[in-house]
C-alpha cells in the first residue's frame, strides 16, 4: 500500500512540477498567448506602409505621400495629418521595438507593413503591435501586463513550485525508506 502512495505521490508530483512550470512560461516568459488580432478602421485613403512618429504615434502613408495618424481605443479612427500629432498612440514612454517576448500569432493575411511599440506607464507596460494587411485591412494586437499582478502571479507560481517540490521529496523519500526498511 505504501508503495502505490509513493508512486502517486512521486507521479502526481511530476505532472504537477510539469504543468506548473508549463504556466510559468507562458505566463511569464512567453506572454499574450490568448492574445488576438483585431481588426481596425482602415484609413479614408489606401495606405501602402506603417511607420512610427517620434513619440509613439502610428502613421499610415499613402500612394500621393498623405499621412494619416490612427487615434487608437475604442472606437479608433484616422485623422489626416502635415505632420505627427506627438501624441502617442497608447501612452506615454513609447518606443519602437523590433522584436518582443510575446507569444504573437500571425496576423489573417500577408502582411505589408508592420509596427511594433513598447509602452511603460507607472506599474503598466503596453505591447501595441499594428499590421497592414496586402487588400488595405488594418489590424491590430495589443498586450498589458501590470507589475502587481505579474508580482502575484510569480508568487502563486513559486509556491506552487515549492508545493510540488516537496511532494516529489515525500514521495522519494516514501519509497526510500521502503527499500531500506525491507532491504
Amino acid at each position: 500500500m505504501k508503495n502505490k502512495i509513493s508512486k502517486f505521490l512521486i507521479v502526481f508530483s511530476l505532472v504537477w512540477l510539469v504543468t506548473v512550470c508549463g504556466c510559468g512560461f507562458f505566463t511569464m516568459l512567453r506572454p499574450g498567448i490568448a492574445t488576438r488580432w483585431q481588426q481596425e478602421p482602415a484609413p479614408p485613403e489606401k495606405a501602402i506602409r506603417l511607420g512610427l512618429g517620434e513619440a509613439g504615434e502610428v502613421i499610415g502613408y499613402t500612394v500621393d505621400g498623405s499621412m494619416y495618424e490612427l487615434s487608437y481605443g475604442s472606437p479608433s479612427s484616422w485623422e489626416k495629418v502635415t505632420q505627427p500629432s506627438g501624441t502617442p498612440a497608447i501612452g506615454m514612454n513609447c518606443r519602437a521595438t523590433e522584436t518582443t517576448n510575446r507569444l504573437v500569432l500571425s496576423p489573417p493575411n500577408e502582411v505589408l507593413s508592420r509596427v511594433r511599440l513598447d509602452c511603460v506607464m507607472f506599474e503598466t507596460a503596453h505591447h501595441l503591435e499594428v499590421a497592414l494587411l496586402e487588400e488595405g485591412e488594418i489590424w491590430s494586437w495589443e498586450y498589458s501586463t501590470h507589475a502587481y499582478t505579474e508580482i502575484f502571479v510569480f508568487f502563486i507560481l513559486i509556491t506552487a513550485f515549492g508545493v510540488g517540490a516537496l511532494i516529489l521529496l515525500i514521495g522519494f523519500g516514501m519509497k526510500i525508506y521502503q527499500k531500506v526498511k525491507t532491504g
